[in-house]
């Protein structure tokens, strides 16, 4: 069955909307994007959607070259308006990531993704922020991330295991991934694989967080099997609709804390 987070950023985004309104320095949150692909097209309209709800002000600049993309984060840096920014990803494969990460000020890198950065990874936040609404003990609770990426795997692991929760890590070089997403009762995945993780990788009463994106058939999916959000013995978190509204959320969460320090 789906796992529906709407409730949850519903709560957290009025909070936003009445911290805004107490602020002196409004909230401005900078977005820098190269190309047109689809699934970034989609957290930009989230983000700005995000943005009018609570009275935050989302600008968003497109660059067309590494050497555009790097004049503006470094003119952004000196913007004393401008609260934090962020570099959507993916970047096209002849760009440089990393080093354009290296480029944003790591007291605007709202999404935690550079290095010396204070703020905690945006997704791994919202994961966090979801796993706690299930009222779950997980220091209890045997977890298993798929993918080891640097926008979701790497940093929730790390944030779990930082709590003192035990995780087992897989990746592309796991050999037997079902048998150690079986043996779990949380599984996070994070690998934009479409199709990745199926009912039969699965245990009765798993609770699977889907944070893996990826385009199919021109529309945007995650990486569990479709067909689990209809079986009553799991629950998912469907993909859009997700882990997608939570990250957008504790992308502004960090802002607020960004504009008020």
């Amino acid at each position: 069955m789906k796992l529906e987070t709407s409730e949850l950023v519903g709560f957290i985004k009025e909070r936003h909307r009445s911290q805004v309104r107490s602020m002196r320095t409004k909230p401005v949150l900078a977005i820098v994007v190269v190309g047109d692909e689809a699934a970034s097209a989609s957290f930009i309209r989230a983000k700005r959607r995000y943005g009018q709800d609570v009275g935050v002000e989302v600008q968003v600049e497109n660059a067309k070259s590494s050497a555009e993309l790097s004049t503006a984060l470094k003119r952004l840096n000196d913007d004393n308006q401008v609260g934090g920014i962020v570099l959507q990803l993916p970047l096209p494969k002849d760009f440089d990531t990393p080093s354009m990460i290296k480029l944003i000020n790591p007291a605007k890198d709202i999404d935690g993704l550079g290095e010396g950065v204070k703020f905690e990874s945006a997704t791994a936040k919202a994961i966090m922020w979801i796993l706690a609404s299930q009222g779950l003990n997980l220091k209890e609770s045997q977890v298993c991330v798929v993918g080891q990426g640097k926008l979701v795997g790497a940093p929730v692991s790390a944030m779990l295991e930082a709590s003192g929760i035990q995780v087992t890590r897989c990746d592309e070089h796991t050999k037997d991934l079902s048998a150690q997403t079986k043996a779990a009762n949380i599984v996070i995945s994070g690998v934009g694989k479409p199709g990745l993780i199926t009912r039969s990788m699965l245990k009765d009463g798993v609770i699977v967080v889907d944070a893996g994106t990826a385009e199919a058939r021109g529309a945007l999916v995650g990486d569990v099997d479709p067909a689990l959000y209809d079986d009553p013995a799991v629950k998912v978190t469907p993909v859009p609709g997700g882990v997608g509204p939570a990250t957008v959320a504790a992308l502004f969460d960090n802002l607020l804390i960004a504009t008020s320090s």
